[in-house]
């Protein structure tokens, strides 16, 4: 069973997430409101991959997943954001995002990302996979 964090500031968004991913046979291993709590439990529980929103308190998700590619260069994290402008986008994607989902949540495209996640161990993405 694959492991994931899921990183957004929103409990609502946590929630629905969460009950998408257990009930596709992941396991939840941590929940974080913030980057800087992404980055200490992502030393703590080294997901398998890991969802994070863009827009947080305290530290953003560029600045937190430049910190956990930094950690672990292998680290599958994608972006799930409102945000869709080409910076952005761009700015996820220079610093090691696998891929990018638009909010509001298209859980059809969610399923996509998690089959390709299935269907690897540990993976080392060159192509990024923009979902959006």
């Amino acid at each position: 069973m694959k492991s994931i964090m899921i990183v957004d500031d929103s409990k609502i968004m946590r929630v629905l997430l969460k009950d998408f991913f257990e009930s596709s046979n992941f396991l939840v291993v941590a929940e974080a409101s913030n980057g800087f709590e992404a980055i200490n439990l992502f030393h703590k529980y080294n997901p398998d991959f890991i969802v994070m929103d863009l827009q947080m308190p305290i530290m953003n998700g560029i600045e937190a997943l430049s910190k956990i590619k930094q950690i672990d260069t292998k680290a599958n994290v994608i972006i799930i954001s409102a945000y869709a402008d080409k910076q952005h986008i761009m700015d996820a994607i220079t610093n090691g995002a696998n891929g990018f989902i638009l909010k509001p949540l298209n859980l059809n495209k969610l399923k996509k990302i998690t089959h390709l996640f299935n269907l690897h161990e540990k993976m080392s993405i060159n192509n990024n996979y923009n979902l959006s």
